[in-house]
């Protein structure tokens, strides 16, 4: 997510609700990419039309009352809309809005300093500016910030879970290792080769210390064959795999 970033503004009234946004009868189009085609229809009937990605919505009081349908953030949001300024938010549209990813801030100083089509710098968490005036805002929570850079409530409770499975697989799997490395024959040598190998083909980078670590308890149990074993698989891993399809193992 850039935290600096500029956009036309298009202005909207206090007041503009959910129906508004998108009303009922196209709720039941199949994605919000089509229903964005439709937003503020029946208030700007020709504003999807002419919305253009990295436009900023600037708006007044309650932006966003009236339903909670979600998919009325969902769909400003498939219009290419990169943020909404507003004096304030209804408080279920915020909700929805963050989490749908969608950056929100809320402050009375922009509104009548700016008009239609003026080009509004946004730095995240810092200022607005506009017209060679600079607004100061207030910063937005850390855990709502976090969800709107993970690009919605989703992709970051996804993001976490992965985490927390990728971490937990790798303390499994180290532990395994470290104790193969205390193993002397030879069935326990050819299974630290393979699994060296699984380390280097499917893990990310950051797994080579792990590699490194393994290599300093073999060298100390003088696994000799373990060594050479291990000192091939982190140069090939080094050299970005480049003969992976001339290992046989």
């Amino acid at each position: 997510m850039d935290t600096v970033f500029t956009g036309r503004i298009w202005k909207l009234p206090d007041d503009v609700d959910t129906d508004t946004i998108i009303p009922g009868r196209y709720g039941v189009l199949p994605s919000a990419e089509e229903m964005s085609r439709h937003c503020l229809e029946p208030l700007r009937p020709e504003l999807a039309a002419a919305a253009r990605p990295g436009d900023i919505f600037v708006a007044g009081k309650n932006f966003g009352c009236g339903s909670s349908r979600e998919f009325a953030p969902a769909c400003i949001a498939a219009l290419g809309v990169r943020c909404i300024v507003a004096k304030s938010f209804a408080r279920i549209f915020y909700r929805n809005g963050i989490n749908n990813g969608m950056l929100l801030i809320e402050t009375d100083d922009l509104y009548d300093r700016c008009e239609e089509g003026d080009l509004l710098t946004v730095e995240v968490n810092r200022c607005l500016k506009v017209n060679g005036q600079v607004i100061p805002i207030r910063q937005i929570p850390d855990n709502l910030f976090e969800i709107i850079k993970a690009g919605g409530l989703v992709p970051r409770y996804r993001a976490l879970n992965e985490a927390a499975e990728a971490a937990e697989s790798v303390q499994k799997e180290v532990f395994l290792l470290r104790g193969i490395c205390y193993a002397s024959h030879r069935n326990a040598l050819r299974l630290l080769h393979r699994l060296c190998f699984f380390y280097c083909f499917l893990k990310e980078r950051k797994h080579l210390r792990h590699l490194k670590a393994i290599l300093c308890f073999c060298i100390l149990r003088c696994h000799r064959d373990a060594v050479l074993r291990l000192c091939l698989a982190i140069h090939l891993y080094q050299d970005n795999l480049q003969f992976r399809d001339q290992i046989i193992f």
